[in-house]
């Protein structure tokens, strides 16, 4: 798994409000029940480790085609879900890379991304309890 860097001197995001916002308009404009969601924002958050360590590898190798692919399928998923934060990110990771833009600080959009998923499953998990 990709491993962010401690962002310093700023709290936590999402908020339990914002994930309970985005899981209630998710739900409502889809006609989902409170269980598939759960299920749905659980499965991305799996899914977002999984291709966060592919992005972060094709980071640390400056593979463009690794970079864009990994950030287009977490667009994807985060776009679906309307998780707007994660989405605009990895739109600019992906912009960037398609340029193969070598100046971009693609660790800082990464960190973001990864520290909202670590956030978001934190929330889950305590929802759970």
């Amino acid at each position: 798994r990709y491993a962010p860097n401690k962002r310093e001197g700023k709290g936590s995001f999402p908020t339990v409000e914002e994930y309970r916002q985005i899981r209630t308009g998710l739900g409502e404009a889809l006609g989902l029940d409170e269980q598939t969601l759960k299920r749905l924002f659980g499965l991305f958050v799996k899914s977002s480790g999984d291709e966060l360590a592919t992005l972060g590898e094709g980071v640390q190798e400056g593979n463009f085609e690794q970079i864009h692919h990994s950030a287009h399928k977490i667009a994807g998923a985060s776009s679906g879900l309307m998780i707007t934060f994660v989405e605009e990110h990895a739109r600019e990771i992906e912009k960037h890379a398609m340029e193969r833009d070598g100046g971009y600080d693609y660790h800082r959009s990464v960190d973001a991304i990864a520290q909202y998923v670590a956030r978001l499953a934190e929330i889950i998990t305590e929802e759970e309890r």
